[in-house]
């Protein structure tokens, strides 16, 4: 029966380890605000000839998590840190950010849109940039990969706006074009559980294209069907691509349910369904199963397929 550490000693070793690869000043423990105004301890690394940049290395809270749920050794954690240390070096990233992050012809194909709860986020950084779109925030990052299946997102701010010398709507028109290069597909439900229960048994088998919902025919329109992004990654702002959601899903009604920042569900407006058991399943679910940085909404929402209008069901 294999032992666990406790958390306290996992930390201890990892942020040992750590500074012993990178240098002892060179990592030092941080209180980092993340989305939802989550406090989360992070280990974070001064790059050489920076002195006042720290880059949060990693969260060792969510590699304990790893480490417990996922059966990743303390001793994957470090090698998949220090690997995407070093691709960030190998890509010159946190020397060029700095640069390229306030000239707008370098920047404008790396924004997107994420979508976060308004009244979650009553702490985040004054001037970042957004737009209210019901009870949530459209908020736009530069998307920095750092590696494969990685990547940081840097929050476009008031100051970064002002050097981009363009307005607010002409930053949003650019993130929702950079929608259709995202990978963005509404896939069947059943079709989405397989290809993730394939990849936590490690096989690493994609979902095919095929089984892409194209669009929802007589046959299909009781299925449910979840849209995210090709990185799975604050996914539910595909909804804000309506000619992606008129292509897929025609002119019929749904309910869409935020299963978290990083996916939305669809789940067809049927004769009898009832929005009030839709939002008693959300805050079961949230309170159960969703990371709390995770959680978008505690309620779901209506799309009308003939207007493409959004609504909330609050």
């Amino acid at each position: 029966m294999k032992v666990y550490l406790e958390y306290e000693k996992f930390r201890e070793i990892l942020l040992e380890v750590l500074r012993e690869i990178f240098g002892y000043a060179a990592v030092v423990v941080r209180k980092i605000c993340k989305d939802n105004d989550v406090e989360q301890e992070a280990f974070c690394i001064r790059p050489k000839d920076e002195k006042d940049v720290e880059i949060p290395l990693a969260y060792p809270e969510d590699c304990y998590r790893d480490y417990m749920e996922c059966g990743i050794s303390l001793k994957q954690c470090v090698k998949r840190i220090v690997d995407m240390q070093k691709q960030m070096e190998q890509k010159s990233i946190l020397s060029q950010t700095k640069y390229k992050l306030m000239d707008w012809d370098s920047i404008k194909t790396e924004i997107y849109p994420i979508l976060l709860s308004t009244e979650l986020n009553r702490k985040s950084p004054e001037g970042v940039i957004k737009r209210e779109l019901m009870d949530l925030s459209i908020v736009y990052v530069v998307r920095l990969v750092t590696g494969e299946g990685c990547c940081c997102q840097i929050k476009i701010t008031e100051p970064m706006l002002k050097s981009y010398g363009i307005s607010v709507m002409e930053l949003h028109n650019q993130a929702v074009l950079n929608i259709k290069k995202d990978g963005y597909k509404l896939w069947r439900m059943e079709e989405m559980i397989s290809g993730i229960l394939n990849e936590q048994e490690e096989t690493k088998e994609r979902i095919e294209p095929a089984s892409e919902c194209r669009s929802v025919d007589e046959a299909e329109e009781t299925k449910m069907y979840v849209l995210t992004n090709s990185l799975r990654m604050f996914g539910a702002a595909g909804i804000l691509d309506r000619e992606l959601l008129k292509d897929k899903l025609g002119e019929k009604n749904y309910y869409m349910l935020p299963s978290s920042v990083h996916e939305m569900i669809f789940v067809p407006a049927v004769e009898g369904a009832d929005w009030k058991d839709l939002n008693c399943m959300i805050r079961e679910v949230n309170e159960s199963e969703v990371l709390e940085e995770d959680r978008l909404s505690d309620h779901c929402y209506f799309y009308e397929g003939k207007t493409g209008e959004l609504r909330s069901c609050a």
